[in-house]
């Protein structure tokens, strides 16, 4: 009976007579395991239980090639390639190969990171984080939650709530948002690279206070659009066929007082103990990211503590970029670039391109309390955009707990299409858009402006917004009041519109895991 888990068994079988590393068996079976269980039904009865000792006590600094350990894969193979094995049989193994060999291989995973953290440089790091099994290539990263984490003290905490229930077997037929197995196993296709970040050896400190400072606030969100009298200028790289490439520069001067709203803005997140701030795309000049960073370095409590910078137009060996950099609290007071992000769509309309090159796809940052996604504006666009069978597969294999978007664009109605794509995947979504920006760029309107008179520079809703799945969250303003507004089954709350005379169009959401999921 051919499957997943049965054609792992097959090609270890014929790699291992001269395979110098057990932990190479070891991968590829896990791999099998995990797509054997999402190929099957639900398996109700107890699952078999496998001898796998002499991998579960193997130490993950070193090769795993004892005696022992190679009886054991010796074993696995010859039990999975039985044929007189069901297919309820196969589900059931791997169901225990996924619980037994999912810590060790996750304590191997780590100690090669805690040497090299970046798991897109294969020259430096072992072949475990990429295994092929027919004609897909997956990548193994990790799962939050999953080493040697006590779950026996959690009492209605959001993690609790997220986990749903912890399942004997390690797995669960609905994936839930802290991933229980172990190690994740992202699909790789047409040569398509996300970048994937792993907190822990970035940052432990901000990663642990993460898990802490969530399970007792929910999650504390803002997007901060920028001054809105900002002009962004435009220098045209080249024409052809009517069509202007172009890249942001920084302007000449900045409107009075855009310094002090943007430290003000800081401040507010700091008093309101934000965890994810997010700026607007291509708003990120030198003097902007200056300022920025002195500002929350000024922050005494810690907050916020991870923040989405504005991108802006970067050059890297020759090469232009639309980047976003992800800054992390440092004590004291200090913040420091974690990783960072390259858009892979690129703005092509009203006769402009963006002149960039292109990153390989989605960003993850792994978390303590989950895996979180990264993207810039078009990137989002899963549904028009030229990439979105790569955008959209990585996105539902990582199953994000929250997805950061920053944008510059003239209407957030193509945005507010993929709310139903997150509502599939339980995500809340922060989208901070540069709303002032784009109106005196793009239209020469106001945000919002509808009157049929204005129509020929009508600029339609540009407002940022905070959204979250109602069946799975709740979600209030910065004045801890509910939302109730929204479509497609998500929550939205928005900015303020300049028409209402706010003088500030920041957006405060704080969310939580609802009493009931329905």
């Amino acid at each position: 009976m051919n499957g997943p888990l049965h054609n792992a068994a097959s090609k270890v079988r014929e790699d291992f007579a001269s395979c110098r590393d057990t932990w190479q068996a070891v991968a590829l079976l896990y791999v099998g395991a995990v797509q054997q269980i999402d190929h099957a039904e639900p398996v109700t009865d107890a699952y078999a239980t496998l001898d796998l000792a002499a991998i579960e006590n193997a130490s993950p600094l070193h090769q795993l090639d004892t005696v022992a350990s190679r009886e054991t894969i010796k074993f696995l193979i010859k039990e999975i390639l039985n044929p007189k094995n069901s297919a309820t049989r196969l589900t059931s193994v791997a169901l225990s190969l996924i619980a037994g060999l999912g810590r060790p291989l996750f304590g191997r995973l780590s100690s090669l990171l805690a040497t090299c953290p970046d798991p897109g440089n294969e020259k430096r790091l072992s072949r475990l984080f990429q295994q092929k099994l027919g004609n897909t290539t997956y990548r193994l990263m990790l799962s939050a939650y999953s080493n040697h984490y006590d779950f026996s003290g959690e009492t209605d905490s959001l993690r609790q709530q997220l986990i749903e229930k912890l399942p004997v077997c390690g797995w669960s037929v609905v994936p839930p948002k802290i991933l229980l197995r172990f190690v994740r196993v992202v699909p790789l296709r047409d040569n398509s690279r996300p970048q994937i970040f792993y907190l822990e050896h970035l940052s432990p400190t901000a990663n642990a206070r993460l898990a802490q400072l969530t399970a007792d606030q929910g999650m504390s969100l803002a997007a901060i659009p920028m001054h809105r009298q900002i002009k962004v200028e435009l220098e045209i790289t080249k024409e052809e066929n009517d069509i202007q490439s172009f890249r942001i520069i920084p302007p000449d001067s900045l409107p009075q007082g855009w310094d002090s709203h943007l430290t003000d803005q800081i401040r507010r997140c700091s008093e309101r103990k934000v965890l994810f701030a997010v700026l607007p795309e291509l708003m990120g000049s030198p003097d902007v990211n200056e300022v920025l960073l002195e500002a929350m370095s000024q922050c005494k409590n810690g907050f916020p503590l991870l923040v989405a910078g504005p991108s802006f137009h970067v050059q890297e060996n020759g090469s232009w970029y639309n980047r976003m950099v992800i800054y992390c609290r440092q004590d004291p007071g200090e913040y420091e670039t974690i990783c960072t992000h390259n858009k892979f769509e690129r703005f092509a309309e009203n006769n402009l391109s963006e002149d960039c090159e292109l990153g390989g796809g989605m960003t993850f940052l792994v978390t303590s309390i989950g895996v979180i996604a990264l993207g810039i504006c078009k990137d989002w666009l899963f549904l028009r955009s030229a990439g979105s069978p790569k955008a959209y597969e990585q996105f539902q294999a990582a199953q994000p707990v929250l997805a950061l978007a920053s944008s510059f664009t003239a209407t957030v109605l193509e945005f507010e299409n993929i709310l139903g794509t997150l509502r599939d995947t339980r995500t809340p979504l922060v989208f901070t858009n540069a709303c002032g920006p784009v109106s005196s760029l793009l239209r020469g309107g106001r945000c919002c402006a509808v009157n049929d008179d204005t129509k020929p520079q009508k600029l339609y809703d540009a407002r940022s917004f905070i959204a979250a799945p109602k069946n799975w969250f709740t979600i209030s303003d910065g004045n801890d009041q509910k939302v109730l507004g929204g479509s497609k089954g998500v929550y939205v709350t928005k900015a303020a519109c300049n028409q209402e005379k706010t003088g500030d169009n920041t957006v405060w959401a704080r969310i939580l895991v609802s009493a009931s999921d329905k």
